[in-house]
């Protein structure tokens, strides 16, 4: 089972403060008695995506393991009994007039109960999931007592019709929002504890067809509220400035920032990169170097990120002789973290923010080798020929750079930030760029496909002066 290694504070502020605000508009909104129903539509269907997605997690494990998984089933029960008695009007029928009183809710409370009392007693569950699923609990018996007062249960004195009735929808506003934050929690300690094998096939729906054009939608619909704030800001500082977000919270990424990635867990930190990040980035490393003739060779990483491939070079070349350039200092500060101190004292990497400026000053250094890995497929096509002019512009007489991209027969979008190119219009835009230059293109691994269209990762090889 993968365990949590590190959680923190941002993580928990992030799993509380969206259902909790979302409650606190619902009850607002009903307060308004034109707009109460919006406030219950909101809450409710809030509670029956929660609900949803407890289901397709027990669905996964159930996949997983081959057999069902009775606690969470239980769990899944009470949700969606929840759900069902506050979607239906039970008054409306006779023979069910009980239900519509307090015996739903309690079922469900039960059920919860049922479920969290036994996995507090555990000793193999650690003190922060323990809390989270004591604070689910807490916030369904809320929710359980809060709907003992909806329907004038508690009646008040000195208190007009009116008044009460306001009460009233208050108390079940307030069970709603109670309801939907514990289930919040609860469903956390799921995502957190489930096995790699689950936690990988949610991994997989995120990478699929359906489950990247909702990634492609919602980085638009991010884009285009950015640039209200940032009208004249390109593209690449939208993508470091939603990455520098992620880190903060962190979040951990691939190639990116101080934390371990893993697919069985991809919104939580493992840990510190620390123990593995010497090991990080060496087959492209291997297959780079044979590109430097010596430790005396200038070499310049052009979107050198947290510094992955980076720190092969910066180990193996004399000191000043390895540039690093990215869209924010902040990926690089991360990656130098990692690397350690004493190792930068010795080699004085020079590490820059791509401007006009420290472009410049990498091009006055005579870079030797270029190289660049996983930066061009982040490159839309409006900063595309951008993109090639910076970094084939580094090269001075007899150097040689390495570009990693992804080509395709017609422009793909193949993820939320990334895209494939036409080799054509590549070759063209080398042209335009570097006339002189000499251009090998070489296919690496096995296509891959997107919405049934194909791109395949690549590198150009661009060499001046032969």
């Amino acid at each position: 089972m993968t365990k949590l290694k590190t959680m923190s504070g941002n993580f928990t502020a992030a799993v509380v403060v969206p259902p909790l605000g979302i409650a606190i508009l619902a009850i607002a909104l009903q307060q308004f008695p034109r707009l109460d129903v919006l406030g219950d539509n909101i809450s409710v269907l809030l509670g029956a995506l929660l609900a949803l997605s407890l289901t397709i997690i027990t669905g996964f494990r159930w996949h997983q393991t081959g057999k069902p998984p009775a606690v969470w089933l239980l769990l899944l029960l009470g949700s969606w009994v929840w759900v069902a008695a506050e979607f239906v009007d039970f008054d409306d029928h006779p023979n069910l007039g009980l239900m519509s009183d307090n015996v739903v809710p309690l079922c469900a409370w039960a059920l919860t109960a049922a479920t969290i009392l036994p996995a507090l007693m555990r000793d193999d569950l650690k003190r922060f999931t323990k809390i989270l699923l004591a604070l689910g609990l807490l916030f369904q018996s809320i929710a359980f007592i809060a709907n003992m007062g909806d329907g004038s249960a508690f009646q008040m004195p000195h208190t007009t019709v009116t008044e009460m009735l306001k009460v009233d929808e208050s108390f079940e506003a307030l069970s709603l929002a109670t309801y939907i934050s514990g289930l919040l929690f609860i469903l956390t300690v799921i995502i957190l504890e489930t096995p790699g094998s689950t936690g990988g096939a949610l991994w997989d729906i995120m990478n699929s067809t359906p489950g990247r054009l909702i990634a492609i939608i919602d980085e638009d619909v991010s884009w285009l509220f950015w640039r209200l704030s940032n009208p004249n800001a390109p593209f690449s500082k939208f993508y470091a400035d939603s990455i520098e977000r992620k880190l903060d919270r962190g979040r951990p990424h691939r190639t990116l920032g101080q934390y371990t990635f893993s697919r069985a867990s991809a919104f939580i930190s493992q840990g510190d990169r620390a123990d593995q990040f010497s090991k990080e980035g060496l087959e492209k490393y291997n297959y780079l170097k044979k590109y430097v003739s010596s430790p005396d060779a200038t070499i310049v990483d052009y979107g050198c990120g947290s510094l992955r491939i980076g720190q092969h070079f910066i180990r193996s070349q004399a000191p000043l002789r390895f540039w690093g350039l990215d869209v924010t200092d902040r990926f690089y500060e991360d990656g130098l973290s990692l690397i350690g101190s004493e190792l930068v004292a010795a080699k004085q990497p020079l590490l820059r923010k791509i401007d006009a400026k420290s472009l410049s000053e990498a091009r006055s250094a005579l870079p030797d080798f270029v190289y660049s890995v996983a930066v061009m497929k982040h490159v839309p096509r409006s900063e595309l020929e951008i993109f090639w002019s910076n970094a084939l512009g580094l090269l001075g007489p007899d150097s040689t750079a390495i570009i990693y991209g992804d080509i395709s027969e017609t422009e793909v979008r193949t993820a939320a930030k990334n895209w494939a190119y036409p080799q054509s219009d590549i070759l063209a835009i080398i042209k335009r760029v570097a006339p002189d230059a000499t251009i090998d293109v070489e296919i690496l691994g096995h296509p891959r496909y997107f919405a049934g269209k194909r791109f395949d990762p690549s590198r150009f090889i661009v060499t001046l002066g032969q």
